[in-house]
């Protein structure tokens, strides 16, 4: 499920730069608390007027962000994309 975060400081460059990896590291250790969670999801929205930070990791193959604008910016969509697009082979 997509998480929604709206907490300023995790959006923008903070004192210590590191914002985006303390976004990484929390996404990835939901998959520390459920051993079926195949995908793990934050949406970032509070920190761009224009876009949404969207932090994603797909169990034991990838993580990144993406900056998509707010206009377009579908969380409902994109978890269906996500389960059209992936199959067990792309998991492996």
């Amino acid at each position: 499920a997509v998480t929604p975060v709206t907490a300023a400081n995790d959006i923008t460059a903070s004192s210590d730069g590191f914002a985006a990896d303390r976004r990484m590291n929390r996404v990835i250790d939901k998959f520390h608390g459920d051993p079926g969670l195949r995908y793990a999801m934050e949406a970032h929205a509070e920190g761009d007027p224009d876009a949404v930070i969207l932090t994603l990791a797909i169990r034991d193959k990838a993580a990144c962000e993406l900056r998509i604008p707010k206009s377009r910016y579908d969380a409902f969509a994109l978890l269906e994309l996500i389960e059209r697009h992936t199959t067990p082979a792309t998991l492996q």
